[in-house]
């Protein structure tokens, strides 16, 4: 395709349409914007407590390993 072919495409469908992204939607009432923002906050503060949780436990596991590996190293050596 070339690319004079690809500019008739776009002037003549429009680029969402070409993207096939018409489900795009924007709205002149930003208002509307505020459900998805209450929601996407949600989201990120529910992954930073999940991302905080798994640190923590990580760090506990890796705790119990190395006290399992220093309790069975000495024991080698004993």
């Amino acid at each position: 395709m070339n690319l004079n072919a690809i500019g008739a495409i776009i002037k003549t469908k429009g680029v969402i349409d070409y993207m096939g992204m018409e489900f795009l939607y924007f709205p002149e009432d930003k208002t509307e914007y505020i459900p998805s923002i209450i929601i996407l906050t949600i989201f990120i503060i529910g992954a930073a407590i999940a991302l905080k949780y798994f640190i923590k436990k990580s760090k506990k596991e890796a705790e119990k390993v190395d006290e399992e590996y220093q309790q069975t190293s000495n024991e080698d050596y004993d």
